[in-house]
């Protein structure tokens, strides 16, 4: 009676793994193939290196995929077709003042770091934000929601 349990159970198994991977294989089959998804994430590291310069960095991460990392602050100053200058700093500067501090910091800045994945663009990438500085905890907490919101919409959009 055990082997014949144990010979059900393993059939059983069998059946399941066998639809499981009928089902990954044909989601799978909806994904671009390994040098289509390279050739996008080069795409998006040109653009990632244009735009932030040597605020962007690239390292090799986890299962050899593309780790990025991205320093996020505001600029002195933006120049709007050179007619008005837009001092961003002061956004950051909603921190409650304290009289008792020698220099009074108005700087704000973060690190976004961004774990691609095998899979990625059709998969959320492990998202981590560090070295913050002039920032909230609780407005932390609120883009990190916002930012790994996003990254779902994107990788069901693919």
């Amino acid at each position: 009676q055990l082997s014949k349990a144990t010979s059900t159970s393993v059939s059983t198994s069998a059946v399941s793994t066998s639809a499981a991977t009928k089902q990954t294989t044909a989601i799978e089959s909806n994904y671009p193939n390994d040098e289509d998804l390279s050739m996008q994430r080069h795409d998006e590291e040109t653009v990632l290196s244009a735009i932030y310069g040597d605020d962007f960095t690239l390292e090799e991460g986890a299962w050899h995929c593309p780790l990025y990392k991205l320093r996020i602050r505001p600029p002195s100053d933006i120049t709007d077709n050179g007619m008005n200058n837009i001092n961003i700093n002061k956004s950051c500067a909603n921190q409650s003042h304290n009289p008792n501090q020698e220099t009074q910091s108005t700087s704000c800045e973060l690190t976004l770091q961004i774990q691609l994945n095998r899979k990625y663009p059709y998969s959320v990438p492990l998202l981590q934000i560090t070295n913050v500085i002039g920032i909230s905890t609780t407005r932390i907490a609120d883009l990190f929601q916002r930012i790994q919101n996003k990254a779902k919409e994107c990788a069901e959009a693919g």
